[in-house]
């Protein structure tokens, strides 16, 4: 939160009067985007991280397995997730 508010006081189009613009929003999006790509670096926020750039290149077709849960695999998890949510209320 602290290096989203320091882009957004650092940019150009802000008039330092707590409204975030289209154009400051928009701005502050894609470089969000880019950082998660790796396309930019921002050290204050990842340290000494540095993300690998995501690229179509050595990308490679993955084929997705078309088999379908049989109904009792799909209640069971169902049921597992429902017992998942009960127990975290009570936490």
């Amino acid at each position: 939160a602290t290096w989203m508010r320091n882009y957004v006081r650092s940019h150009p189009a802000y008039k330092k009067d707590s409204v975030v613009t289209d154009e400051i929003a928009y701005d502050l999006v894609r470089m969000c985007t880019d950082i998660g790509l790796g396309k930019v670096h921002v050290p204050e926020l990842l340290g000494d991280v540095k993300i690998n750039p995501v690229t179509a290149e050595g990308a490679y077709e993955v084929l997705l397995d078309s088999k379908r849960a049989q109904n009792e695999r799909i209640l069971e998890l169902l049921q597992r997730y429902k017992t998942r949510s009960s127990s975290s209320v009570l936490n």
